[in-house]
C-alpha cells in the first residue's frame, strides 16, 4: 500500500468523524431546542392560568361593589380601574417579551439568552413588587373593610380605638410576613422551575 492510498483512507476516515460530529451536535441542539420550548409552553400556560384567576377576581369584586347597599364611590371605581389596567398590562407585556424570539436551532442561543434575561427581570421585579404591596395592600385592604362595615351600620363613631389600632396592626403584619413568604413560594414554584430549566438548557448549549 502506497502513501497516496493511505492518505485516501485517513481522508476518508476523518470526514466520516466529522459528519457523525456533526450529526450528534445536530442532536444535542434538536434536543435542547425541545426542552426549551417545552419549559416555555409550561411558563406561557401558568401565565394564562394566573390571567385566568386575576380576571375571576376582578370579576368577583365588581360583583361585590354592585350589589353591596353602600353606594360606589367614584374613588373606588378609579382605584379599581388602575388595579384591573395594571395586572392586564404587565401580563401583556410579560407574555410578549417573553415570545419575541422564536426558539429555532439556527438562533436557539441568542433567543434563550434574551428569554432567560426577561425572565429573569420579570421574577426580581415582582418579588420586589411583593415586598413592598403585600404590607400595603394587607394594610389598605383591612382598613378598607372597616370603613366599608362603619358606612354600613351609621356609626360615628372612631373606626378603631388605641388598643384596636395595635391589634390591627400587628395583625396585618403578620399576615404580610406570611403573605411574602408563600407569595414567593408560590412563584417559585410557577416559574422557578422552568426559568432555572431554559437556564440549564442556555449553559448547555454554550457547551458545545
Amino acid at each position: 500500500m502506497n502513501l497516496e492510498e493511505l492518505k485516501e483512507i485517513w481522508s476518508s476516515h476523518s470526514s466520516d468523524l466529522s459528519r457523525d460530529q456533526y450529526l450528534n451536535h445536530r442532536q444535542i441542539q434538536l434536543l435542547l431546542e425541545r426542552r426549551s420550548q417545552g419549559a416555555l409552553s409550561r411558563i406561557n400556560r401558568n401565565i394564562l392560568i394566573e390571567v385566568l384567576a386575576s380576571a375571576m377576581l376582578g370579576i368577583g369584586l365588581v360583583y361585590w361593589l354592585w350589589t353591596r347597599k353602600e353606594e360606589v364611590a367614584t374613588w373606588e371605581i378609579i382605584l379599581f380601574s388602575i388595579m384591573f389596567m395594571g395586572t392586564g398590562l404587565f401580563y401583556y407585556y410579560k407574555y410578549k417579551a417573553l415570545n419575541r424570539n422564536d426558539l429555532h436551532s439556527d438562533n436557539l442561543m441568542e433567543s434563550l439568552e434574551s428569554i432567560t434575561r426577561n425572565m429573569g427581570t420579570y421574577m426580581r421585579g415582582y418579588l420586589y413588587a411583593v415586598i413592598f404591596l403585600v404590607p400595603t395592600l394587607a394594610f389598605t385592604g383591612g382598613y378598607y373593610g372597616l370603613y366599608v362595615r362603619r358606612l354600613s351600620t351609621g356609626s360615628e363613631d372612631p373606626i378603631l380605638s388605641g388598643e384596636g389600632w395595635f391589634l390591627f396592626g400587628a395583625g396585618m403584619l403578620l399576615y404580610a410576613i406570611f403573605a411574602i413568604f408563600g407569595t414567593n413560594w408560590y412563584y417559585r414554584r410557577l416559574y422557578g422551575r422552568h426559568y432555572q430549566e431554559l437556564k440549564q438548557c442556555l449553559a448547555e448549549l454554550k457547551e458545545l
